[in-house]
């Protein structure tokens, strides 16, 4: 029990080979997040300058009002509140949007200031003001307009009360430092001047338009009201007559507000790494294929002899180029067509000027007439339609060569672990007496046939004359391609009698022949379970030393089973990151049940995820 329990026990190494494993997943993760982060971060409104005004609210009048009484006795935060919330009333945000003339101010006058992205938000919203605004009439367009800056000027104004005191703060913020504090000290003083309107306007009720108090206000305001626009005037001036006083006035600002943006993208980066590695055990947790060759013998039990395990091979340097130049000639086209189809996307959306996609691209372009792109795309179509042929012939052969040992000295660990396994099914064939044999890989796939044809390629030896048939008919048949035969004529016209059964035969080497599946059947499972069948493999079997029969599908129990019953055994063959465990039992049971002898089992596509440096010092 004690050496099952460590088995199970996970340790580093076991962390370690999810992480390089499912690094791409990780990589992805951190990718998106970056990505979109940046994507963010370009679409928002360039840097801003702060500029800020500091007002007194419980300054003493110089003209006594009982409307105003309370507010000198009073030094409630509520109050404070209450005061420092008019300064974006409508009142006092017009007037410094009608003095300054706003409204006149180009709406995309931020533009130049932005990125490429957060110009486009710019000219796509400047749009939809434009739509909007060219339904009005010039008097309501002007109002719209003006409104619409008043609007604007309120979300860059920033009221904070100063705890324990009767004063606070105006911040006012914009993409230019001179416009920040002019905009800052406009709406102060346009504050105050709001402050003895209100004055102005209990006086006159109280005492009429030639009371002498009356007569003093209004000359303060004219004052103010000169003032208004001033960049810079004398403090004494600033702090004015009104209640609410001007106690610090706003200068330029030097330097832009610091956005901490290396330090959200470094904190978005470790982030972006754990949500991967999350995901990573994620998707092996959920991932229900064979991970390692203890799971197969765990699964199996003692019952069947595990025949050992196939790393999966690596492609050459060439053949990867070859592949990657392939897939980005493919990504190219692609690009290309999406762009044209955008393009004649906005040409049909040409007219709704407010639409995003019409913005981005050009609609003089989608109006021409012109076929050269679509000529293009064809051409490039053609193109590379005859470059995948040609790659797909150069990869395979250049993989060809990794399978089965040519022009590879030494030979690589691919090729030295299918010499083990197949000198090891060798030996259990020949002490078992066994002539022929089902290989059957769950599920089937490119690598299983590659996999099955070397282990037949190399069990001839020297000394063993193999033949190797291939029974996935129809659509499974694929060992002809491994070896870049056709697949006709083979063992479809063998059995029906189309073809005698040497001629059907491919010779590969003086002792290693293939016969491949044939054309398309009727009824494969007919051809199958057939006495032309078994009297066939009875005839090879006198031929050959061994005979190894490839069926991709032991989903179908009938032609499983009568395979199985003319030959000795079958050799299952699973896939790591391929084999799926609850199928592979499931398709194992039926022939375990009907006494099916089980030769053993090959861990194939075994995969060394983990870097030698750290594999040997965990």
């Amino acid at each position: 029990m004690e050496p099952r329990l460590n088995e199970n026990r996970t340790t580093a190494r076991d962390l370690l080979k999810v992480i390089f494993k499912r690094k791409f997943v990780i990589l992805s993760a951190v990718c998106i997040v970056m990505s979109v982060l940046s994507i963010v971060t370009q679409l928002q409104s360039p840097e801003i300058y702060e500029a800020k005004v500091k007002m007194l609210i419980s300054a003493k009048k110089n003209i006594e009002s009982p409307y105003y009484k309370n507010i000198t006795d009073t030094r409630s935060m509520e109050t404070t509140l209450t005061q420092s919330e008019l300064v974006k009333s409508n009142p006092v945000i017009e007037r410094v949007v009608k003095v300054l003339k706003l409204n006149e101010i180009p709406l995309d006058y931020e533009k130049k200031m932005s990125s490429p992205l957060h110009a486009l938000l710019i000219d796509w919203k400047n749009k939809k003001i434009a739509v909007k605004s060219g339904k009005m009439s010039e008097k309501e367009k002007n109002e719209f307009l003006f409104q619409m800056t008043a609007l604007e000027l309120k979300k860059k104004i920033r009221i904070d009360p100063i705890k324990d005191t009767d004063l606070f703060t105006i911040t006012v913020t914009d993409y230019d430092a001179k416009q920040s504090a002019r905009l800052a000290n406009t709406i102060s003083r346009s504050y105050c001047i709001f402050d003895l309107e209100q004055q102005l306007a209990e006086l006159q009720q109280r005492y009429g338009d030639k009371h002498l108090f009356v007569l003093q206000l209004k000359d303060n305001l004219r004052k103010l009201e000169d003032n208004l626009t001033i960049e810079k005037i004398s403090n004494i001036e600033a702090l004015g007559p009104a209640s609410v006083k001007i106690i610090e006035q706003a200068v330029v600002p030097i330097e832009p507000v610091k956005e901490h943006t290396k330090l959200v993208f470094i904190f978005a980066f470790f982030v972006s790494i754990f949500l991967g590695i999350t995901l990573a055990f994620s998707c092996e947790y959920m991932d229900t294929t064979f991970k390692s060759p203890f799971e197969i013998k765990e699964e199996l039990g003692k019952t069947v002899v595990f025949l050992g395990d196939i790393p999966a091979p690596r492609a050459p340097i060439s053949a990867k180029i070859l592949i990657g130049f392939h897939s980005l000639i493919h990504t190219l086209l692609g690009t290309v067509a999406v762009f044209i189809l955008a393009r004649v996307l906005v040409n049909v959306l040409s007219n709704d000027i407010a639409n995003p996609l019409v913005m981005f691209f050009n609609p003089a372009w989608t109006k021409s007439k012109t076929l050269f792109p679509f000529i293009i795309i064809i051409t490039l179509a053609i193109a590379v339609i005859f470059l995948d042929k040609a790659v797909i012939y150069t990869v395979n052969r250049l993989i060809r060569n990794v399978l089965f040992g040519k022009k590879s000295r030494p030979e690589n660990p691919y090729q030295q672990a299918c010499r083990t396994v197949a000198s090891h099914i060798g030996h259990i064939l020949k002490e078992k007496d066994i002539k022929s044999a089902v290989i059957a890989p769950v599920p089937a796939s490119g690598e299983n046939s590659a996999v099955t044809a070397n282990l037949a390629y190399l069990a001839a030896g020297k000394n063993a004359n193999i033949l190797l048939i291939d029974a996935g008919l129809n659509n499974a048949a694929s060992l002809h391609k491994v070896f870049a035969l056709s697949a006709s004529p083979g063992l479809t016209e063998a059995l029906s009698g189309n073809a005698p059964l040497d001629n059907a035969m491919r010779k590969i080497q003086p002792n290693f022949s293939l016969l491949p599946a044939g054309g398309r059947a009727v009824d494969t499972g007919e051809l199958i379970d057939s006495p032309q069948m078994s009297e066939l493999i009875k005839n090879t079997e006198k031929k050959f030393d061994h005979v190894f029969i490839y069926f991709p599908d032991l989903k179908k129990l009938k032609e499983t089973r009568a395979l199985a019953s003319f030959t000795r055994g079958i050799i299952l063959m699973a896939g790591e990151g391929i084999t799926r465990k609850e199928v592979f039992k499931a398709l194992i049971e039926p022939l375990q049940q009907n006494g099916t002898n089980i030769i053993g089992v090959v861990y194939n596509n075994r995969t060394y995820p983990i870097p030698k440096v750290l594999y040997k010092r965990t």
